[in-house]
């Protein structure tokens, strides 16, 4: 399978019984998803930091909207695969959940992301994307870009606001 563009490998987590978005997930294989668990937690409406891996029988949908048109983009219905747990306080640890598509697999134009280029400068800008609240933009999701610049301990890696973008990058 080829990369694909942000397009087809980034999808928006849907609130239970809703369209409202809650996160993102991206695109890791032909039939899985990586989200964070405290994405799944707002998605099944438990508190972010819920400890407990959800049953097996719980069910997530995801959009692929940048897929879609004006009517929104090609949904599809997940269970969570891997689970751990968000922190109980702070941001570092866990906070990762892996989903596995239920039923019809990915929609045309949808495949795994390209997570590492080998041929990338040192510090290079990166473009996240998602549902920031301020200004509020949750319905489409707006992109903003970062300066990675490396890893700082404890797990986590510094990632600087670009000065020019419109959107900053937000919890």
């Amino acid at each position: 399978m080829l990369p694909v563009g942000r397009e087809g490998f980034t999808v928006r987590v849907l609130r239970v019984g809703s369209s409202a978005p809650v996160g993102v997930g991206f695109v890791v294989s032909e039939r899985h998803i990586l989200t964070c668990a405290h994405v799944v937690n707002a998605a099944l409406s438990r508190d972010k930091r819920f400890q407990d891996r959800p049953g097996d029988d719980a069910r997530i949908q995801v959009e692929f909207a940048i897929l879609g048109d004006a009517d929104g983009g090609p949904l599809r219905g997940c269970k969570i695969d891997a689970w751990a747990p968000p922190p109980k306080s702070g941001v570092a640890g866990g906070d990762v959940a892996g989903l596995v598509l239920v039923g019809e697999g990915l929609p045309e134009g949808a495949g795994p992301a390209l997570l590492v280029d080998p041929h990338a400068p040192h510090h290079p800008e990166v473009e996240v994307f998602g549902y920031p609240d301020d200004p509020p933009r949750r319905t489409r999701g707006t992109w903003t870009t970062l300066h990675l610049r490396g890893a700082v301990g404890g797990g986590l890696v510094q990632l600087d606001d670009n000065s020019t973008s419109a959107i900053r990058a937000q919890p």
